[in-house]
């Protein structure tokens, strides 16, 4: 079995630590929240990236649900920020608009 590797500091950690998420114990959020979205988001084989993310932030979007993509940029906070410049102008725009409060 292959030595899983993180997806954001690039470290490799113990196969025993491994929960699916593709992040190390150090970058994986507090609250494990990476399953909190399963029918939204669901890990690639590298874990969360902006393959995953982007489309989630636009179906929550197009579906008026701030509150999803509030808990989307908590649970993948770094990915989060890096995703939004892929989006489009009024995309941006819903995003600072109900998220900056």
């Amino acid at each position: 079995m292959e030595t899983p590797r993180c997806s954001i500091c690039k470290k490799f950690y113990k196969t025993d630590d491994d929960n699916g998420s593709g992040l190390c114990l150090t970058c994986r959020p507090v609250n494990s929240q990476p399953l909190l979205k399963q029918e939204l988001i669901q890990p690639g084989r590298f874990g969360i990236t902006n393959a995953q993310l982007i489309p989630a932030m636009k179906q929550a979007i197009y579906n008026n649900l701030p509150e999803d993509l509030r808990q989307l940029k908590s649970a993948y906070f770094y990915i989060f920020e890096r995703s939004i410049k892929y989006l489009k102008k009024d995309e941006r725009n819903y995003i600072q608009m109900h998220l900056s409060k």
